[in-house]
């Protein structure tokens, strides 16, 4: 059983995005003009975008959002879809960050057991 005396968050982890995906109606415009592009012009745009995506996500400063959390001790999200576990001192205080990856790629969640963060993966 995990303690009772963790305090632990659990967000899907957008809010520390700053990629334009937080606007949507410009968002909207974009994947109109790309599915056009790409049925006339037979490209793919979409891999290109996933390409760009994955390498902004990869920027999201982890240390950033550990100080935006320091009134938990464990944090967990899943924004990135990076499955990490990294712990960090801040003012005395370990502070947890888990990212529970994703189920496409990586084969991987996150289990809270014994007072502890445990990263699993399937393959």
């Amino acid at each position: 059983m995990f303690p009772f005396y963790k305090k632990i968050r659990i967000e899907h982890g957008d809010d520390y995005d700053n990629f334009i995906i937080k606007w949507e109606h410009i968002m909207n415009i974009i994947c109109v003009i790309a599915n056009l592009i790409e049925r006339f012009f037979h490209i793919d745009i979409s891999n290109y975008y996933e390409k760009y995506r994955t390498k902004q996500r990869n920027k999201i400063n982890i240390k950033h959002i550990i100080q935006k959390n320091t009134d938990v001790d464990i944090f967990i999200m899943g924004h990135t879809h990076k499955p990490e576990i990294v712990e960090n001192i801040v003012n005395d205080t370990k502070i947890i960050y888990g990212n529970t990856g994703d189920w496409i790629q990586h084969k991987s969640y996150i289990i809270l057991e014994n007072g502890s963060v445990k990263l699993i993966n399937l393959e």
